[in-house]
């Protein structure tokens, strides 16, 4: 009877091993990536939509290196999200993933156009709480962390600011240039920390105390910089790094403090035309293993979250900076405070 009693232990526990697997998680959720994964490769393409050809290029190649025979085919547009409901209400469904901002991505979910991501898909390829968002239509990707750019040749790190009202002393008059997205999106989260009265006095002295330079993207201010016809830029850390270590690009970052980080997240869209390749790709890349990988791709590419094994945050903890992370409710906050500082830095109201 004892003989038997010990079979029926070793046998449970057996069958325990066999079903929760090595790291003990069921078995099917174990292989539902390789199952998902594989019908991806079978599918053979994956069409994505993003911003800008910057972005583009790195991601089609970081996903056709991963994952072989998987072609991946880009489509940029700096309206995208808009695209993509002008599509689906004209009935074309040609893209499978967007990369984009949370504000951006709103509109679509509102809308039901996006797909969601099962929980076992999530347990499957080990997404990491609060990744997530938006009822799991939305992963967490990676992030835009502001900060102050500038020529390395002509100043040194002791003469920039390390917070943003240092943009204001008069040195730096006729000297500072940005794009309007990157500088009115930022000052408007900044606005959620410091508040809106220190957003619209920041934005009318920046236009007429400093009477910075607006230009309609970062590739005309940052070479601005590299020409010296300007100083200082509003830009990324990431893309600041990016520039330097790809293009050879003498730029430098200095740590300002407090800052904020806008989040890019990716989508698939509920009607895609490849479901299984966007399902595999934007989940992989929203897993921990992704993360150094991407940033090695492109360092724009990196997770600045805390606990991120990125070189990013690590910079950002050896600085000690005290970065603000968007999350859906202060997206929703932000786009409202730059809609009213828009006119203001482009000189529409006093």
């Amino acid at each position: 009877m004892r003989g038997k009693t010990v079979l029926g232990i070793l046998l449970g526990v057996w069958l325990t091993a066999a079903v929760l697997g090595p790291y003990g998680q069921a078995a099917p959720q174990a292989s539902l990536r390789e199952q998902l994964c594989e019908q991806a490769r079978r599918e053979g393409q994956l069409n994505l939509l993003t911003n800008v050809a910057l972005v583009a290029d790195p991601l089609v190649e970081l996903f056709q290196e991963q994952f072989p025979g998987l072609r991946v085919r880009a489509v940029t547009d700096v309206a995208a999200p808009t695209r993509a409901i002008t599509e689906a209400q004209a009935g074309r469904h040609e893209h499978d993933i967007l990369v984009w901002t949370i504000p951006g991505v709103l509109p679509l979910f509102e809308r039901n156009l996006l797909a969601s991501f099962k929980p076992e898909e999530l347990a499957a390829f080990r997404i990491p709480p609060g990744t997530a968002i938006l009822n799991n239509t939305t992963l967490k990707f990676y992030n835009f962390v502001h900060t102050l750019s500038y020529d390395s040749r002509r100043l040194r790190p002791e003469d920039v600011p390390r917070d943003w009202n240092g943009i204001l002393q008069p040195r730096w008059r006729d000297r500072f240039v940005g794009d309007i997205p990157t500088v009115t999106n930022g000052i408007a989260a900044l606005g959620l920390m410091l508040g809106e009265a220190w957003a619209t006095n920041f934005a009318r002295r920046l236009r007429d105390e400093v009477r910075i330079t607006i230009v309609p993207n970062p590739t005309i201010g940052r070479e601005m910089v590299l020409r010296g016809e300007k100083d200082l830029m509003w830009g990324g850390i990431g893309e600041t790094i990016d520039r330097r270590e790809r293009f050879r690009e003498p730029l430098a970052w200095n740590p300002v403090t407090p800052t904020y980080a806008s989040q890019f997240v990716v989508v698939v869209f509920q009607r895609a035309p490849h479901p299984n390749a966007a399902r595999c790709v934007a989940l992989w890349a929203a897993t921990q293993e992704a993360k150094p990988i991407m940033e090695r791709k492109a360092y724009f590419l990196a997770d600045a979250t805390p606990g991120a094994k990125t070189q990013l945050r690590r910079e950002i903890e050896r600085h000690r900076m005290r970065i603000f992370f968007e999350n859906v409710e202060s997206a929703k906050r932000r786009l409202e405070l730059y809609g009213r500082l828009v006119p203001i830095l482009q000189g529409q109201v006093p």
